[in-house]
């Protein structure tokens, strides 16, 4: 009697990446929510993050979802004094995975 060997587990995704608020003042703090299509896996999930303008928008350079846990929250803060203060700037914020990356915009104005 031959037995089938399990299916290989899903992949961990990401399956949402919000901002809150979306729109900041210079020196101001947001906060980001990542969010997993499952529980994280056993030692939880790295989560990368990024800022398309790390001098606007300062992020971790990663998070860690815990162990069973589906979403994990990171304070994004922001330049109190920006080289150019008169300037709005739309910010990419990127969550990423292998084989999956959501992207999210942070507004910083004066």
């Amino acid at each position: 009697d031959s037995t089938v060997p399990p299916p290989p587990p899903d992949p961990v995704l990401l399956s949402s990446f919000t901002l809150s608020p979306v729109a900041v003042r210079y020196g101001q703090t947001s906060q980001g929510t990542v969010t997993l299509n499952q529980a994280a896996p056993s030692g939880g999930q790295v989560v990368g993050i990024t800022s398309s303008l790390p001098s606007i928008a300062i992020v971790p350079a990663s998070i860690t979802i815990p162990e069973g846990a589906t979403s994990q929250t990171f304070q994004v803060a922001t330049n109190s004094s920006p080289q150019n203060k008169k300037k709005t700037y739309n910010v990419n914020i990127t969550a990423s995975l292998p084989g999956s990356s959501l992207v999210s915009v942070l507004k910083v104005s004066r």
